[in-house]
C-alpha cells in the first residue's frame, strides 16, 4: 500500500501542477504502458490514425473522447459510423481524466483558451452545431458532468486547492435538482465556502460527490442527492475515496473506489434503498469505475497491467473484458455498451464492445445494509458573490491504481485533468450556428497548438525555499523503483525528493520531508501545491 499511497500522491499534484503550467505536457500525463498487443477479441476500434486518442465517454450510440493531435473533442455515433470534430477557434480541450462528458445530443468539456490559459466549461449542442460557454472567469475549472439538460463541474482555489460545486441547468424550467442545487450547492453564487466539495457527478436526477464538510481533517465522505425522492444523504465512511464516484444513467446507482484496510474496494450504493455493497475483494485492484443498467465496469490492475472488468449486477458474476499484455483504461458505460482506451497499436485508440443478453434493471444482491446518516442542509439562498470552489480529483490515469484527486483531482485523481468549478453569473452564450456541421472523416484538420499563457498560481513557496534550473541540472537521477518509468533523485542536504516522467522534462516535481509538495517548470518558476484535498 506505501508504493500506491506514493504514487497517488505524485499523481495528485502533478494534475494540478499540469492544469497550472498549461501547455502540450499535458497530453502526456497517461503514460504508455507496455508494449502494443492484439486487440481485444470482440471488441472493435473506433479510431485510427496519428495521435493518441483518450478518456472516452459513451451515452446511447454516441462516444465522446479527446484527440492529443489536434487538441480538440471527437463525437462519434455508433450506429451510423458518423463523426465530427467539436468546432472551437483558440480554445484546445484539456487532455486529461474526466475531462468531457456526453448526454443525449449535448458534450460537455473543458477547453483551454490559446491566449489567456484559462481553462473553462464549454457546451456543444449537435441538434444546433452551436458552442456555447458556460464559464468565464479567471478560476480552475474542470471536470464537467452532464446529465439531460443539468451540467455541474468543479472550481478549483488554487490558493487553498479547495473546490466547489458549481452548476447550469440548460433546459427549461426547474427540476428537483435545479432546485436543490441552487438552494445548497455553490452556484448560482453563494457563500457556501467552508467545506471542500470534490469530483461532482451527475446522472439522472442524481448528484453524487465528496465533500469534507469543513472537518479540519479533510477526510472525504460521500454526498449524494436524489431528486426522485431520496433526498440529501451524506454515506459516513472511515474508509477514504480513491476514484471519483459514477452514477448510472437512471441516477439510482453509484459506483466508487475506496481503500479499505489497506485493499482498493469497488462499492456501490442503491440510493433508492440506500445500502452500499462491496463488489470486488482482496485479489483485485479496481480503477476508475463506471455505471449503467445492470452492470458496472472498472479498469483491474490485479495481473500488473490495466485490463477492463465487467460485474453483473443481477447474477453477481465478474467477468474479465480484455486479457492482452496492452494496457486499458478508464473504461465507462451506457445501456450494454462499453468504451475504454486501449494501447494495443503502440498509441492510444478508442474500443467499443456491447455486452450480448442485457437483463433487466438490477436486483441488488442482498447486500448488507450499511445505512447513511441522512443530512438536513439549511438552504443558503444564492447571492452575487463569487465562491470559491478539484478535484481532481481530476486522478490521472497510471498503470497503477490511481487515487482519486482532488485537483484538486485529490488522490488522483489525481487529476490530475486532478484527476475533480464555478459558473460565472451570467455565462455569455455563444450564439447558436443555424444547422449542425456535416459529419467530417474521422481524422479532423489538425490546427497549429499556439502554447497557452501558464495560469499564474496564486500560492507561493515559502522563503526559505528556492529551486534554481541550476538546481534541476545538477541533480542524480535515477530510476524510481516505485513508479516504472519515472526518475527519481534526492536532495538529502535540504531534505528534498524529486520526481520527473522523461517524457516531460519540462515539470518537475519535489516533494519535501515534511510532505509538503511543489511544482517547477522554466515557465512557471517554483509554485506551491498545498492545500486540502490536493494529497
Amino acid at each position: 500500500m506505501k508504493k500506491f499511497t506514493r504514487i497517488a500522491a505524485v499523481v495528485a499534484v502533478l494534475v494540478i501542477a499540469a492544469l497550472l503550467i498549461g501547455g502540450a505536457a499535458s497530453a502526456q500525463l497517461f503514460p504508455p504502458g507496455p508494449e502494443p498487443g492484439p486487440e481485444p477479441p470482440g471488441a472493435t476500434a473506433i479510431t485510427s490514425g496519428p495521435g493518441d486518442k483518450m478518456y472516452p465517454a459513451v451515452s446511447g450510440d454516441t462516444i465522446v473522447w479527446l484527440d492529443n493531435a489536434t487538441w480538440s473533442v471527437q463525437v462519434y455515433n455508433a450506429t451510423s459510423g458518423e463523426s465530427l470534430t467539436i468546432p472551437g477557434e483558440g480554445i484546445y480541450a484539456t487532455m486529461f481524466m474526466r475531462q468531457v462528458d456526453v448526454s443525449g445530443d449535448r458534450v460537455v468539456w473543458t477547453g483551454m483558451s490559446a491566449t489567456t490559459g484559462a481553462h473553462d466549461i464549454y457546451l456543444y449542442d449537435a441538434t444546433t452545431g452551436s458552442v456555447t460557454p458556460l464559464t468565464s472567469d479567471p478560476a480552475l475549472q474542470m471536470s464537467p458532468s452532464i446529465s439531460d439538460g443539468f451540467v455541474c463541474w468543479n472550481e478549483i482555489d488554487t490558493t487553498t486547492g479547495k473546490g466547489q460545486i458549481q452548476w447550469q441547468n440548460v433546459n427549461a424550467g426547474d427540476s428537483e435538482l435545479a432546485k436543490f442545487a441552487a438552494a445548497n450547492l455553490g452556484s448560482p453564487r453563494t457563500e457556501n465556502t467552508t467545506s471542500n466539495q470534490l469530483d461532482p457527478t451527475v446522472g439522472g436526477d442524481t448528484i453524487a460527490w465528496f465533500d469534507d464538510d469543513g472537518d479540519a481533517s479533510g477526510h472525504l465522505n460521500l454526498n449524494w442527492f436524489a431528486g426522485s425522492g431520496g433526498g440529501w444523504v451524506t454515506f459516513e465512511s472511515s474508509f477514504p475515496p480513491l476514484s471519483p464516484p459514477a452514477v448510472s444513467s437512471d441516477g439510482r446507482l453509484i459506483v466508487w473506489i475506496a481503500e479499505m484496510d489497506g485493499t482498493l474496494v469497488l462499492r456501490m450504493v442503491d440510493t433508492v434503498i440506500e445500502e452500499v455493497q462491496e463488489i470486488t475483494g482482496e485479489e483485485a485492484m479496481p480503477a476508475y469505475p463506471a455505471v449503467d443498467g445492470n452492470y458496472i465496469v472498472w479498469a483491474d490492475y490485479r495481473n500488473g497491467n490495466g485490463d477492463i472488468y465487467l460485474y453483473d449486477i443481477q447474477s453477481g458474476q465478474e467477468r474479465q473484458i480484455t486479457s492482452d499484455s496492452a494496457e486499458q483504461a478508464l473504461p465507462d458505460i451506457s445501456g450494454n455498451r462499453i468504451v475504454w482506451m486501449g494501447y494495443d497499436t503502440g498509441q492510444w485508440e478508442i474500443y467499443e464492445m456491447e455486452v450480448t443478453g442485457l437483463p433487466a434493471p438490477p436486483t441488488p444482491v442482498s447486500p448488507t445494509p450499511v445505512p447513511p446518516t441522512p443530512v438536513s442542509p439549511t438552504p443558503v439562498p444564492p447571492t452575487p458573490a463569487p465562491p470559491a470552489p478539484v478535484s481532481p480529483t481530476p486522478v490521472p490515469p497510471t498503470p497503477a491504481p490511481p487515487a482519486p484527486v482532488s485537483p484538486a483531482p485529490v488522490s488522483p485523481t489525481p487529476v490530475p485533468p486532478a484527476p475533480v468549478s464555478p459558473t460565472p453569473v451570467s455565462p455569455t452564450p455563444v450564439p447558436p450556428t443555424p444547422a449542425p456541421p456535416a459529419p467530417v472523416s474521422p481524422t479532423p484538420v489538425s490546427p497549429t497548438p499556439v502554447p497557452p499563457t501558464p495560469v499564474s498560481p496564486t500560492p507561493a513557496p515559502p522563503d526559505d525555499l528556492s529551486i534554481t534550473a541550476d538546481d534541476i541540472a545538477n541533480l542524480q537521477w535515477q530510476q524510481d523503483p516505485t513508479m516504472p518509468g519515472w526518475l527519481t533523485a534526492r536532495d538529502p542536504a535540504r531534505g528534498l525528493t524529486f520526481f520527473r516522467d522523461p517524457d516531460i522534462p519540462d515539470i518537475t516535481m519535489i516533494m519535501t520531508d515534511r510532505g509538503e509538495w511543489y511544482g517547477y517548470s522554466p515557465l512557471t518558476g517554483l509554485i506551491s501545491l498545498q492545500g486540502p484535498g490536493l494529497i
